[in-house]
């Protein structure tokens, strides 16, 4: 019976990968959602997929902190041009 369970989750998995994962994903969110809550789940998701972008830019050598520096320069007006982070000559 054990088996027979485990089998059928590796045909499953061999199979239908994305399918399995994206089911995997699904419950993983599910219960953190009803564990904590809605918002707070929404915040740690979006926190997770902001340091993936970092990440991503920082693998292929971009500059990210001159990104983010102009970002709140132009968005926001927080950084003037003299500023401590300013890395572009």
């Amino acid at each position: 019976m054990k088996e027979d369970i485990e089998l059928e989750l590796k045909n499953l998995w061999n199979n239908h990968r994305k399918a399995s994962f994206g089911l995997l994903l699904g419950i993983l969110l599910g219960a953190f959602v009803l564990t904590f809550g809605f918002f707070n789940t929404l915040f740690v998701v979006l926190c997770a997929v902001l340091g993936l972008l970092i990440g991503k830019q920082l693998d292929r050598g971009e500059d990210v902190l001159g990104k983010i520096e102009y970002f709140l320069r132009t968005k926001f007006n927080l950084i003037k041009e003299d500023s401590r982070f300013h890395t572009r000559e």
